[in-house]
């Protein structure tokens, strides 16, 4: 994750000199387009390296911020209570939440759901 962007744009520039080889000239246009992972590449690329460049689409791509939320900040919590859910069988695991990370779903001998802090 931490070189995505730098090798996007080392292989723009890469396959904008092999076209130019290949076929005597540069790229008449340069798009990128991505779904998902692909589309946060895109979208920073145009973004952060505009002038390589004439467009794209970035389609379904994932934000990525600093400060969150984002798929880093987020899924730890997801895989933490991944086991639990897969007991139950329910999306009670999945969907009780609390307004702080600090909390955990807990099942009851007789079946009910609660959340309690954890403390930390």
């Amino acid at each position: 994750m931490r070189e995505w962007n730098r090798r996007v744009t080392q292989l723009t520039r890469a396959t904008k000199r092999v076209v130019e080889q290949r076929y005597g000239h540069r790229p008449r246009r340069t798009y990128m387009f991505g779904i998902s992972n692909g589309g946060y590449l895109t979208r920073w690329q145009l973004e952060n390296r505009p002038r390589l460049y004439d467009g794209g689409l970035d389609w379904e791509g994932t934000l990525f911020r600093a400060g969150g939320p984002n798929l880093l900040t987020y899924l730890p919590t997801t895989l933490e209570r991944y086991p639990e859910y897969r007991a139950t069988g329910s999306d009670a695991a999945h969907t009780m939440r609390s307004s702080t990370p600090a909390s955990r779903a807990v099942r009851s001998s007789s079946g009910t759901t609660t959340t309690r802090s954890t403390g930390t």
